[in-house]
């Protein structure tokens, strides 16, 4: 890391407190929230400004009462308690609507993730990696979630509600505290997390539906309740109008629609598929419910 001057690192953290308030600002930045850097903790005091001042440049006009999920992750993901011991590692984020772009906000913040997917009959060797011949001797190679502990990499972990009975150890272990989580390679390699290691699990349904002894271990609860902005800039102005106008109120005739499912419609209609047609075939043929649903479109588009 490039050399920082003192009045450089003076600047960022007035800017902090500016930003976040001399309260949010000293549970970030700890002792130098209220007093300049001393040479010791000049190099420490860097890395935080250096995530501190992407956040601010990115969410300027950031406010913590009314900021929607994407910010608040945003924040919470470039802070830099984040991966680190005696901060916190482990944010899970929810939403009862598939297709609001939960993991694409998250993995989009970092440079590097690893990311899985859980499924009822997982085995193990599919979260940390699978047996190889390496050199003439067979032993388990590190992939995924044990590569994310061993590289110190966030770890996007889908449909966290989905997993197995056979994970289940496995996924309690990684989800424990940083100071204490170890697990242990079929072949018996332990690995414990290096820094910056961190977990986002995402889940279609409510938080009080997981187990209470995997709720628990998260240090972060998000309730992604619109589709992100990532997601709806895909979205022709119409369609996006569509989408935030469904998620509210989800009519049984919004049952199946989504951001994602208004992406498939866009594309189909762009690939020569009339709008009745791109909606049966991404909705169903259903005429009672695309009669309703082609109904509300009409309105939205009067009204833009």
């Amino acid at each position: 890391m490039s050399q920082v001057s003192k009045q450089e690192l003076e600047t960022y953290r007035k800017q902090i407190i500016s930003q976040l308030g001399e309260e949010k600002a000293a549970l970030l930045l700890g002792d130098n929230a209220t007093s300049p850097p001393d040479k010791q903790h000049a190099t420490e005091f860097a890395k935080t400004m250096s995530l501190v001042k992407a956040t601010i440049a990115d969410c300027p006009s950031f406010e913590w009462q009314g900021a929607n999920w994407q910010s608040l992750l945003h924040h919470v993901l470039a802070s830099p308690g984040w991966g680190r011991v005696g901060g916190y590692h482990r944010c899970l984020v929810w939403s009862t609507t598939p297709g609001t772009g939960k993991s694409y906000a998250a993995a989009k913040l970092f440079d590097l993730v690893r990311r899985v997917t859980l499924f009822r009959d997982q085995e193990c060797t599919d979260l940390i990696g699978p047996w190889r011949l390496i050199d003439g001797t067979t032993s388990c190679d590190p992939q995924l979630a044990a590569e994310a502990m061993l590289l110190g990499l966030p770890l996007i972990i889908d449909e966290i509600d989905q997993f197995g009975p056979s994970v289940e150890t496995m996924l309690n272990s990684l989800c424990d505290d940083l100071e204490l989580a170890t697990i242990v390679l079929p072949d018996g390699q332990e690995i414990t997390p290096k820094e910056g290691f961190g977990i986002v699990a995402t889940t279609n349904c409510r938080p009080d539906q997981l187990p209470e002894r995997l709720r628990d271990r998260f240090d972060v609860v998000i309730h992604a309740d619109k589709p992100s902005d990532g997601m709806l800039d895909m979205l022709e102005p119409h369609w996006r109008a569509m989408v935030v106008a469904a998620m509210p109120q989800e009519p049984h005739y919004f049952a199946s629609f989504s951001a994602r499912r208004a992406i498939a419609i866009q594309r189909l209609m762009g690939h020569g598929y009339d709008q009745r047609q791109a909606l049966e075939l991404a909705l169903g043929r259903n005429t009672e419910a695309l009669d309703a649903f082609e109904a509300s479109l009409t309105m939205i588009l009067d009204k833009s």
